[in-house]
């Protein structure tokens, strides 16, 4: 009976996170169908050339999110008003990390996929094309693509 139980509570919990090959296929279909389409000026001159990804984890996360609000919060050509909010946003994410345990912060909560691409430009020659998609552990994609270089 534990063995059953044990094994509908590693499935389940298998079904709410991909694997990285399944967010690498998602995030594949989702640059092809969307980002290819629409952005390349040849779109049926694109190739693949290699596709990766590396995790994110909550640790690192939380580091970019305070390293943003700092930004923000010393930037002199915001409000003042806004950059008190943002000083007020960084104070509560560095409080927040400095409670986070190790085993928390390892937790995989995204991860940033890259490709490499060959695609015509408008003169006809094949150029080589560098993107990052950010996608989550269920597989939703977090924000656009962007251009590496």
């Amino acid at each position: 009976m534990k063995k059953i139980l044990f094994f509908l509570l590693l499935s389940s919990y298998s079904f709410a996170q991909s694997s990285q090959e399944n967010i690498e296929r998602i995030a594949r279909n989702y640059f092809e169908s969307n980002y290819v389409q629409n952005n390349f000026k040849d779109p049926y001159s694109y190739e693949l050339k290699k596709i990766w990804s590396e995790p994110i984890t909550k640790e690192e996360n939380m580091r970019n999110s305070i390293n943003s609000a700092d930004l923000v919060a010393n930037n002199k050509n915001i409000p003042k008003s806004m950059r008190e909010d943002w000083k007020k946003k960084r104070d509560s994410l560095t409080d927040e990390y400095s409670k986070l345990s190790t085993e928390e912060g390892k937790a995989i909560v995204g991860y940033r996929v890259y490709f490499d691409t060959y695609a015509a430009n408008s003169y006809g020659n094949k150029v080589l094309g560098k993107y990052k998609l950010l996608v989550d552990t269920v597989g939703k994609t977090i924000g656009a693509v962007e251009s590496i270089e």
